[in-house]
């Protein structure tokens, strides 16, 4: 799933949209932060912006002008799919058979 940047605001500081262009030090604290934690920097590519924000303390624009400054240094988020996989794709529990036997009448 690929994530759209929102309509510009920046809290009064430049996103950076070019190599060369300055990043705030929100942002640059970010990147710093992603690297030391146990989720990485794949998770502030890839992470849901809000859960991002979150985790990391900060506003969701962050984490876009983070993502923004780090595609334009030669990290990209990885394509997820749009849709689950079909269930025929799913491996089958081992229990699956005795799972689809039990029904809230029968119980």
């Amino acid at each position: 799933m690929s994530h759209t940047r929102p309509p510009a605001h920046d809290g009064g500081q430049r996103a950076s949209s070019a190599p060369g262009e300055p990043i705030s030090a929100a942002a640059r604290s970010l990147i710093r932060a992603a690297q030391g934690h146990e989720f990485g920097v794949q998770f502030l590519l890839d992470g849901f912006p809000e859960s991002v924000a979150v985790i990391h303390g900060v506003h969701a624009s962050v984490v876009y002008e983070a993502r923004s400054y780090l595609s334009t240094h030669g990290y990209a988020a990885h394509e997820l799919p749009q849709e689950p996989p079909a269930s025929s794709d799913r491996p089958s529990h081992p229990d699956s058979d005795a799972i689809r036997g039990v029904s809230p009448e029968t119980e």
